[in-house]
């Protein structure tokens, strides 16, 4: 969910946009409305993995391994990504489950985003 001040800067962006919008062809206006909700997306996601990786004490890498796995990648996906062995993948998708105390990437997913 979007604090406040977000919805304001969200806010700000539509009105200016509103002001503009003689000016401003209509899929520059879409794509810039997108462009702001995919960044606002992307910086909640970073505050969340931050305060699990604190929460259940994850190592730097099992919070790399895990913001993998919420952007649907799979374990050989991620070991190219991140330049890891596929069974350092596994382990560390392992320990992820262990510490958070789940047993699949489904339950993995919905624990994610029904955290507060």
């Amino acid at each position: 969910m979007l604090s406040e001040s977000e919805w304001e800067e969200i806010k700000k962006e539509l009105l200016l946009i509103y002001e503009t919008k003689n000016f401003i062809p209509q899929n520059e206006i879409e794509k810039k409305l997108s462009d702001l909700l995919v960044e606002k997306k992307g910086e909640l996601q970073i505050i969340k993995l931050k305060k699990i990786g604190e929460k259940y004490v994850l190592s730097r890498r099992e919070v790399e391994v895990l913001a993998e796995i919420l952007d649907g990648r799979t374990n050989s996906e991620i070991s190219e990504h991140l330049s890891i062995s596929i069974s350092t993948v596994k382990k560390h998708v392992y320990n992820i489950f262990n510490k958070i105390c789940v047993n699949s990437r489904s339950q993995l997913l919905n624990f994610v985003f029904t955290m507060e």
